[in-house]
């Protein structure tokens, strides 16, 4: 299981090859990805074309969503926001931190291209799904 952060998803909603988007057209069909709500309304809402957001829709819809902003994920952002914050790192937005931190609390990976999540990583101890193995696939499978 995995979530996706803002930066992976419209980089692969714009058919950008990344390292994150390559590995997310793997797993997708092949094991759990789920989308923070919050991550989704960020996504979501950029888009200024019909057509654009109906075809984003219809590739993240089907995806499973996990709340971000229950009592014990804010909590939780609160501490991990003033750690970074005293250590000298740069400060992420509400919705990175309330991700994190969900990907924290319930022992999930985190498929990121933000360079914020980094000092998490470090410091926190978040999980980088691209550090993990990918998924074994098929022959013929992509």
């Amino acid at each position: 299981m995995t979530l996706v952060d803002i930066r992976t998803l419209v980089d692969y909603l714009h058919a950008l090859h990344t390292p994150q988007t390559v590995l997310l057209d793997q797993i997708l069909g092949h094991e759990r990805v789920i989308l923070g709500d919050l991550v989704y309304y960020e996504v979501m809402r950029g888009f200024r074309r019909d057509a654009d957001y109906q075809l984003a829709r219809s590739v993240l819809e089907p995806l499973e969503r996990h709340p971000l902003s229950y009592r014990q994920s804010v909590a939780s952002g609160i501490e991990h926001f003033r750690l970074l914050r005293n250590q000298a790192h740069c400060t992420p937005s509400t919705t990175t931190m309330l991700l994190a931190s969900h990907c924290l609390l319930e022992g999930l990976p985190l498929l990121f291209s933000d360079a914020v999540f980094a000092p998490m990583v470090d410091r926190l101890g978040l999980v980088d799904r691209l550090q993990l193995p990918a998924p074994e696939l098929a022959d013929g499978q992509r």
